[in-house]
């Protein structure tokens, strides 16, 4: 039986926020505290932040004076982009270790294809091997998602955050994706979301 007759099973891989990750496998006093990645100087953007400082108002993008003027308690990493592109081509290839179809839209995720595993407990044995091995490995937190479609395992990957797998089965994957909010759908451009909302369209469905 080749790939295409098996039930397609895509995973996504949520390494988000990457670089907050790869500081905090560096250096293990930064887990669990605010953690801001950006440039230093008066000038400084903020690159990435994590769930903590996230909490406390700082968004990428931001001026690093103002992001330290919200979350003063915040360590603040002036980036090492070097090292963040070695760690996201090691994760690369330990996903290429058991699916050679393997997307990397951005360094904070990555979508596998599982639709040649022999069944579906074959796709989440190895969506959890991978999990273990990001771990263990490269000491990076990741949630996954398996679902029959990119938009399916995305959704399902961010309520798996911070280091879970969540598996829509199939009798029950339209529903759940039916009922999330149109937030969800990070591909589409803020105007459009607006639009969407105007209009009264509150969820995917």
């Amino acid at each position: 039986m080749n790939v295409a007759d098996h039930p397609r099973r895509v995973l996504h891989v949520d390494l988000q926020p990457f670089f907050v990750a790869v500081e905090r496998a560096r250096d293990g006093l930064l887990r669990d505290r605010p953690v801001i990645v950006g440039g230093e100087g008066p000038f400084g953007r903020v690159a990435a932040v994590s769930d903590e400082a996230s909490q406390a108002g700082v968004r990428v993008g931001q001026c690093l004076v103002e992001a330290r003027r919200l979350c003063p308690g915040a360590a603040v990493c002036p980036g090492d982009f070097e090292s963040y592109a070695r760690v996201s081509t090691d994760v690369t290839a330990i996903l290429l270790g058991v699916s050679r179809r393997v997307e990397r839209p951005s360094v904070d995720e990555a979508f596998v294809d599982l639709s040649a595993a022999e069944s579906l407990r074959h796709a989440v044995l190895a969506a959890e091997s991978l999990r273990e091995q990001i771990q263990s490995r490269l000491r990076l937190d990741s949630a996954f998602g398996l679902g029959s479609s990119r938009l399916a395992a995305r959704i399902a990957s961010r309520w798996a955050r911070p280091r879970g797998l969540l598996l829509l089965l199939p009798q029950h994957e339209s529903s759940f994706v039916n009922r999330q909010s149109v937030a969800a759908l990070d591909d589409v451009p803020a105007p459009a979301l607006a639009a969407l909302q105007r209009a009264g369209i509150r969820t995917c469905g």
